[in-house]
């Protein structure tokens, strides 16, 4: 997961996706905590997997901050030879007649898409009063081809107009040095809200409350809490959730699908009832009771390794195992 840090990996990419992915729950459940109802924060998440860079590369308008400061940089009037280039090659030719307004957006980001989709703009003499970024300069070693020539030509456009262009994450966060997924995914989503609510700040949506569905009920549990101690809290659950599934399906190929249902419940129970287990399973007590012994130790090496997948290092295992069991047990600050 971390070598999704090397931006020219594509196998690291789609690795870091699913990952992503996999943990939806928190992202929903840290956006509901801001006052959105559900199918807002569906939207949310979307968006923010999409700026995450998941999904397609090209450009949407969306990702435009301030198409008027972009125009002004691109004119024919200034002395740079990246604005230059890009007014002669490409946008001279739907600036005439057209007023900056929507469709005007839209007209320009479909010139920007078909820069992104071109051959590499990549010029030293173009590109010299530009401060290229970290991921650029990766891809820049690697001559990319197909997806990757299509992302640096976006990373360049990024780098060249910082203000204009909303810039997608490099995931440099995932570096072994800088800390654990659970806190990259965590200040991703702060950083990318902030950009969302000053884009939504005046829309107005409509009146009436979202009724949650039944299998949404269990994110309710975090409304008392405040929006990193949800997400904390909505990530713990997911972990183990991932982690029971894990177990669930050894037993279950295993045609041991009642003892894992039987057992399961011991994992949180102080006093497990192993003599109610063995007569409903037609044991003696004292197998259920090393069954239950293998069982828990299975559970444990499990989310070992799904919590090896969040963290940098082996060392950061424990430490993590124990944050997201604290993040369970929170409650609302007073």
């Amino acid at each position: 997961m971390l070598a999704a840090g090397d931006i020219s990996n594509v196998q690291a990419q789609a690795a870091l996706e699913q990952l992503c992915r996999s943990y939806l729950a928190p992202v929903l459940a840290y956006a509901r905590t801001h006052g959105v109802d559900l199918h807002e924060a569906q939207d949310v998440a979307q968006e923010f997997f999409a700026r995450l860079g998941f999904g397609p590369v090209e450009f949407s308008e969306t990702d435009i901050r301030s198409l008027s400061s972009l125009w002004a940089k691109i004119s024919p009037n200034g002395s740079d030879p990246l604005a230059r280039y890009l007014w002669d090659k490409h946008f001279c030719k739907i600036a005439n007649g057209a007023k900056r307004g929507k469709k005007k957006c839209s007209t320009f980001v479909k010139e920007l898409n078909r820069i992104v989709n071109g051959n590499s703009i990549f010029d030293p003499e173009l590109f010299k009063k530009v401060t290229l970024s970290e991921r650029t300069r990766a891809l820049l070693q690697h001559d990319p081809q197909g997806e990757n020539l299509k992302r640096l030509n976006r990373f360049l456009l990024e780098d060249a107009f910082p203000d204009e262009i909303v810039r997608r994450n490099d995931f440099t966060d995932l570096d072994p040095e800088r800390g654990k997924f659970r806190s990259f995914l965590l200040t991703s989503l702060k950083r990318f809200l902030i950009d969302y609510w000053r884009r939504r700040k005046a829309q107005k949506r409509g009146g009436g409350k979202f009724v949650l569905s039944l299998e949404q009920a269990a994110s309710e549990q975090s409304a008392d809490l405040r929006p990193d101690e949800a997400f904390d809290r909505a990530f713990a659950l997911n972990v183990l959730e991932r982690t029971t599934a894990q177990l669930r399906n050894e037993y279950t190929s295993n045609e041991r699908a009642k003892l894992f249902e039987m057992l399961y419940p011991t994992l949180t129970d102080d006093k497990p009832g192993y003599a109610e287990i063995a007569e409903a399973l037609g044991m003696n007590e004292g197998t259920v009771k090393v069954a239950a012994h293998r069982f828990h130790r299975r559970y444990g090496a499990l989310l070992r390794d799904e919590v090896a997948e969040i963290v940098a290092t082996p060392e950061a295992i424990d430490e993590e195992i124990r944050y997201l069991f604290e993040a369970l047990n929170l409650q609302r600050r007073r």
